[in-house]
This record gives C-alpha cells, structure tokens and sequence, in this order.
C-alpha cells in the first residue's frame, strides 16, 4: 500500500511541474531586450519576451483610451474642421497601435477558458431582450 501511495504522489509532482514549466516556456526570463523602435515594430525574437508583453498591454490600454475619446468626439463634436482633424489623428494613431500589437509574436500557450462563439452571441441576444 505505501509503494502505491509513494507511486501517485510522484505521479502527481511530475504533472504539477509540468504544468508551472509549460506557461512559463512562453516568455525568455534570462533575455534583455532594449526597448527600439525597430525592434518594436520588427521583432527578432519569434518567442514572446518581457518587453514585447509590456509593448501589447501598453498599446491595448492606449487604444481603449483612443476609442473612448474617439466615440465622445464623434457623438458630441459635430461636423467642424478641428473635430474631423482631430478624429483622423485619433483613427490613424489607432492603426498604428494596432499594427505594433499585430507585428509582437504570439504566444504558443493555450488558453483555459473557451467560449463557443454561437454560445456568446445567444447569450448577448439573450441579454438585450
């Protein structure tokens, strides 16, 4: 009885250190990467790094902001020429922010949770009514 006892315990460590080393493969802790404009928009490393999650957070977070702004400017501006200048620089910016977050590589980790598209899309429909 404890050879099997000792048999699963060892079983269960091996999964448990499988499973802290997977999600960490994903991002190179012993690379340093210095922040460029090159590197940001032509990364060398194919493997997510430190800086290139840093770069995606930041861009996602400026966007919402632009989005917001872009929304209140287009709703209560109205049509005059510093409010249509004002909009395109904010459009523009957003493309820019979205080609920088295009161009980081992708992790290869999978996600836990996932959601059936068609489930969503009921549950919105659902929710509205």
């Amino acid at each position: 009885p404890s050879m099997v006892y000792h048999m699963a315990s060892s079983h269960e460590e091996a999964d448990l250190v499988d499973g802290i080393s997977v999600p960490s493969m994903g991002i190179l802790p012993g690379v340093e990467e210095r922040f460029s404009f090159t590197n940001l928009l032509f990364p060398t490393n194919p493997e997510p790094s430190t800086m290139s999650g840093f770069a995606v957070n930041i861009c996602t977070s400026v966007l919402g902001a632009l989005i917001l702004a872009f929304s209140i400017l287009a709703v209560q501006g109205g049509i005059v020429l510093w409010n249509i200048i004002a909009l395109s620089l904010i459009f523009t910016v957003c493309l820019v922010l979205v080609f920088i977050i295009w161009r980081q590589p992708e992790s290869k980790t999978q996600l836990s949770l996932r959601f059936p598209c068609c489930l969503s899309s009921l549950c919105l429909v659902y929710l509205s009514t």
